[in-house]
């Protein structure tokens, strides 16, 4: 089940908590970043705000395997708040359509490799059809991400090409570089047809979008 959401939402408070601490595993303990990790275990950052908007992945029986986030580029984004200079090579967002995405991230338990690499792009490939659904539903037409260059290759491999990019700087052993994917019907379909009907099950509230479709009109009468 895929699932979107803002963090205020009424009767999400425990499917909140479970997917910070979630990132918690997987970006603290599984991935070993530096992260910021609360008494109640929970990974949260500045930019988890009540605007954000999150997507997560779930089992047929609960449990969480994939997240990642939203964050409109009309407020503090990370890519902007801590690597800039790379916006320097790359056009601007928008600041009426253009948001970015980070945190993307799948955790594969208890697999081989084989196993682990067929399950993390089957949850990859769930994220990204419902962000693309999301956006195409409420108007966003860019997204922005930061990304390592094996992780730009495995989107590609999922029909997931950036429009452009950027320069490359290295984090860690990493070359690392932001890509900016335009959202349309074709990357949609694209996306879908690699996905069961039970697999592009979509869950988000008419709320969610009429708060949304509010901040980007919003933002067209502001320009």
């Amino acid at each position: 089940m895929i699932r979107l959401f803002q963090a205020n939402e009424p009767d999400l408070e425990d499917h909140v908590r479970s997917m910070h601490r979630f990132r918690a595993q997987l970006f603290g303990d599984e991935l070993g970043w530096d992260v910021i990790v609360d008494s109640d275990l929970c990974e949260r950052d500045e930019f988890d705000r009540v605007d954000t908007v999150y997507c997560t992945v779930s089992t047929v029986d609960g449990e969480m395997i994939g997240c990642c986030r939203l964050v409109d580029c009309k407020m503090p984004y990370m890519i902007k708040e801590k690597w800039n200079y790379l916006l320097l090579s790359i056009e601007n967002p928008s600041l009426k359509t253009s948001w970015e995405l980070s945190r993307f991230g799948v955790l594969s338990r208890n697999l081989d490799i084989m196993a682990r690499l067929k399950h993390g792009q089957s949850v990859a490939t769930q994220l990204f059809y419902g962000v693309v659904r999301f956006c195409s539903i409420v108007g966003i037409n860019d997204i922005y991400a930061l990304h390592s260059d094996s992780v730009e290759r495995a989107a590609r491999k999922l029909g997931c090409c950036p429009a452009a990019t950027s320069s490359f700087m290295m984090i860690g052993k990493d070359r690392c570089r932001v890509g900016r994917y335009a959202i349309d019907e074709e990357l949609f379909h694209k996306l879908g047809a690699q996905l069961s009907a039970d697999q592009r099950q979509c869950e988000f509230s008419e709320h969610l979008i009429w708060r949304v479709c509010e901040q980007i009109a919003k933002a067209e009468l502001e320009v």
